[in-house]
């Protein structure tokens, strides 16, 4: 009711929660999106994310069970968007099972939908890429990576340019 009130045109993907605090409710498709809130213009809208760099892919996704968000389907995949030149990033909550669980595991894909579009670890160690010592080979069948650092939501860039893989 605060931007209701102050005249703002609120996104259809947006509705009053009715609950005990009069919050906003999402009820838009489940996705990734550019939220922004102009005060100017008075308008808070919801566009799909847009890569704010040059890269080789708008997104790069990622897939398997080592993803929190995401598992073994298509129906989730976690969005690395083109942030900057060359510059991949997302928030991304990952899973440590321990040891070699393959619930640790996951792969970066070009293409959303396209299991052949996929970059495992030793592509990434071939083209010389420094990786973040937290994502190791998980030594499977896809050679795909495998999370083993502590489990929780890390900042991951993929910069394409200086070649690192890092979590913070």
């Amino acid at each position: 009711p605060f931007y209701e009130d102050d005249g703002y045109t609120i996104d259809t993907g947006f509705e009053n929660a009715m609950d005990g605090d009069l919050n906003f409710a999402f009820v838009g498709t489940t996705g990734l999106y550019y939220l922004e809130i102009d005060t100017n213009a008075k308008t808070i809208t919801l566009d799909a994310p847009q890569a704010t760099g040059t890269c080789e892919f708008d997104l790069i996704y990622g897939v398997g069970a080592g993803l929190v968000n995401a598992g073994w389907s298509w129906d989730t995949p976690v969005q690395i968007l083109c942030s900057s030149d060359g510059v991949y990033s997302a928030n991304v909550a990952f899973q440590n099972l321990g040891g070699d669980d393959p619930q640790n595991n996951f792969r970066f894909f070009t293409v959303n939908t396209d299991w052949g579009s996929g970059r495992n670890y030793p592509f990434y160690e071939d083209d010389g890429y420094t990786i973040d010592s937290n994502l190791v080979n998980a030594m499977d069948g896809d050679l795909n990576f495998a999370f083993v650092g502590t489990t929780g939501t890390y900042l991951l860039t993929i910069d394409t340019v200086a070649k690192t893989i890092t979590l913070e």
